[in-house]
């Protein structure tokens, strides 16, 4: 019906754990290819759970119309990710972009630079990352953003005691201190 009312030409599964079942992620691929539905669509899913998927799973989410995987790489530091209790690492999200290129899908990463324990060391191990993302797959999309934790987590806490200053009210901003 939106396809038919409004041309709606995509759908994007706002869900980080829309492949976690992975047979309900082939039971929606399967509905679209029954109904002949002309949509393209994405998802997020993590890198460790993307490497298992078999060739047959991503050829059916393929021919239903996924093209694009969205993946939170959130550092190329592996001690950021393992004191941000993130599972995956940097080889499985290089294998995961391999993936997608073999398989005609677009990689979307996301990336934090800034994290307090070494923020410097953080932004160049995430930059030599992403340069090997792209030398596998020069069409990935790479989304990179400033490391800024929510008021009150433990993270936030972390922040602080790293030295990290952060503003007053609504129209400051925050930095990491000069080295």
């Amino acid at each position: 019906w939106l396809k038919k009312q409004y041309d709606i030409d995509a759908v994007h599964f706002f869900d980080n754990n829309f492949f976690i079942d992975r047979r309900r992620a082939a039971d929606i691929a399967r509905l679209f290819i029954e109904r002949g539905l002309d949509i393209a669509w994405d998802g997020t899913v993590v890198a460790q759970q993307f490497v298992r998927f078999s060739p047959a799973e991503i050829d059916h989410l393929r021919e239903s119309g996924l093209f694009r995987v969205i993946l939170g790489g959130e550092s190329g530091d592996e001690e950021v990710l393992r004191r941000i209790h993130k599972q995956h690492t940097n080889e499985q999200m290089l294998e995961s972009v391999r993936i997608c290129r073999e398989y005609d899908l677009l990689p979307s990463l996301s990336f934090m630079v800034g994290f307090p324990w070494d923020p410097a060391g953080d932004v160049r191990r995430t930059i030599s990352l992403i340069e090997q993302i792209k030398h596998i797959e020069p069409r990935t999309e790479i989304l990179l953003f400033l490391f800024s934790p929510y008021l009150g987590t433990p993270l936030y806490e972390v922040a602080k005691d790293y030295g990290m200053v952060f503003p007053a009210g609504i129209t400051g901003g925050f930095f990491h201190p000069a080295p």
